[in-house]
C-alpha cells in the first residue's frame, strides 16, 4: 500500500485531477482481496471514489489549466494522458510477474 500511495501522489503532483483520478480507480482495481484485508483502513483511505475523479472525467474537464485553448488542446492532453495510464498499467503489471 505505500508503495501504490507514493506512486499515486507522483501521479497526482505531476497530471490532472481526472488522470490522477483515472490511475487511482484502475491501481485500487488490482489491489488483490487479501491485500485489501490486511490493511482495511489504509485500503479505505488511499481506494475511496472520492479519489477517482468520476465527476470530473464524466464532464470532460481534466482538473488543469494548461493554457492551452481552442480545438485540440483538450484532445492531445488527453491522449497523452491515457498513453501515460498504459504504459503505467503495463508496467505495474510486469511487476506483479
Amino acid at each position: 500500500m505505500e508503495q501504490m500511495q507514493c506512486d499515486l501522489n507522483g501521479w497526482r503532483n505531476s497530471c490532472g485531477k481526472d488522470v490522477a483520478g483515472l490511475k487511482t480507480e484502475f491501481e485500487c482495481s488490482l489491489v488483490q482481496t487479501h491485500c485489501k484485508n490486511l490493511q482495511v483502513q489504509r485500503f479505505k483511505q488511499i481506494c475511496n471514489s472520492d479519489t477517482y475523479a468520476t465527476s470530473l472525467r464524466a464532464s470532460g474537464q481534466t482538473g488543469i489549466n494548461d493554457g492551452q485553448s481552442g480545438g485540440n488542446g483538450a484532445a492531445s492532453s488527453i491522449s497523452g494522458s491515457v498513453a501515460a495510464i498504459l504504459a503505467g498499467a503495463i508496467a505495474s503489471l510486469v511487476m506483479m510477474l
